[in-house]
C-alpha cells in the first residue's frame, strides 16, 4: 500500500469517527423519547427521565401512569411551552429519588422550562397514588386539580368499605367497583347507592357514569 492510499484510509477513519461521535452526542442530548406530533394522543402522559433512562416511581404500571398523567397535566396547565397537547412532556430528574415509607420524592424540571419542580408520590391502596407537584420557582401548586385527585380515585383508595348492610370493593382486573348487599332488601340497595353518590360527588342518577356492579341474593332485583 503506497503512502497516498494510507493517507486516504486515515482521513476516512477520522471522518467515520467524527460521524459516530456526532451520533452518540445527539443521543446523549436527547433524554426523552421523540415522537412525531401526529402520533401523540391528546393529553398524552409525561415521560420521566432519570440518568437518561425512563423512570417509573412506584414500579406499578397503573400507579406510574397516574403520576405521568399528573405531570403532563401540570405542564400543560402551567408551563407555557407545553400548553399544546401535541407537545411531548419530558420531566428530567435532577437528583436520585428519596423513598420514605410509602412516599417517593424527587426534584427536577420540565425539559422546556427552567423552573425547579419538586414532586412527591404517595402510594395508596388499589394502585392509586397521591401526587404533589410544586413549582418552587413560582410557588404554583394545583394538587387538588390533578387527574389523580378525582373523587373516583379517592374512593378506590379507600376500598374495601364494609358497611352494616353492604360492602363496596374494587376489582383491579377491570377497574370496576362492586357493591355486595347482605340481604334481599331494596332499602339496602338504595342506601348503598346514596353512599356511593355522596362519595363520588354526584346524584344517584349520575352513578351510571361509573363502572359499578351490584351483587345481591337471588330473587331480588334493582
Amino acid at each position: 500500500m503506497n503512502g497516498k492510499n494510507k493517507q486516504l484510509l486515515v482521513i476516512a477513519g477520522i471522518v467515520v469517527g467524527v460521524i459516530i461521535l456526532a451520533i452518540i452526542g445527539s443521543r446523549a442530548r436527547r433524554p426523552g423519547p421523540t415522537i412525531a406530533p401526529e402520533h401523540i394522543p391528546p393529553n398524552a402522559p409525561a415521560f420521566l427521565i432519570h440518568n437518561n433512562t425512563t423512570y417509573n416511581p412506584t414500579g406499578d404500571t397503573t400507579a406510574d401512569n397516574l403520576v405521568r398523567i399528573d405531570l403532563a397535566y401540570f405542564a400543560r396547565q402551567k408551563v407555557s411551552a407545553y400548553k399544546s397537547t401535541t407537545s411531548v412532556v419530558n420531566f428530567n430528574l435532577s437528583n436520585d429519588p428519596v423513598a420514605n415509607g410509602f412516599t417517593i420524592s424527587f426534584k427536577g424540571g420540565f425539559e422546556s422550562s427552567k423552573d425547579k419542580i419538586e414532586v412527591s408520590v404517595t402510594i395508596l391502596a388499589n394502585h392509586i397514588v397521591k401526587t404533589s407537584i410544586t413549582d418552587k420557582t413560582s410557588g404554583i401548586n394545583i394538587d387538588t386539580q390533578l387527574p389523580s385527585y378525582s373523587a373516583l380515585n379517592q374512593l378506590i383508595a379507600q376500598l374495601p368499605i364494609n358497611a352494616t348492610n353492604y360492602t363496596i370493593s374494587y376489582v383491579p382486573t377491570d377497574g370496576s367497583i362492586t357493591v355486595t348487599l347482605y340481604e334481599q332488601n331494596p332499602a339496602f340497595l338504595e342506601e348503598a347507592k346514596q353512599d356511593l353518590a355522596s362519595r363520588l360527588g354526584v346524584q344517584v342518577s349520575g352513578l351510571t357514569k361509573f363502572k359499578i356492579s351490584y351483587i345481591f341474593p337471588s330473587n331480588f332485583s334493582n
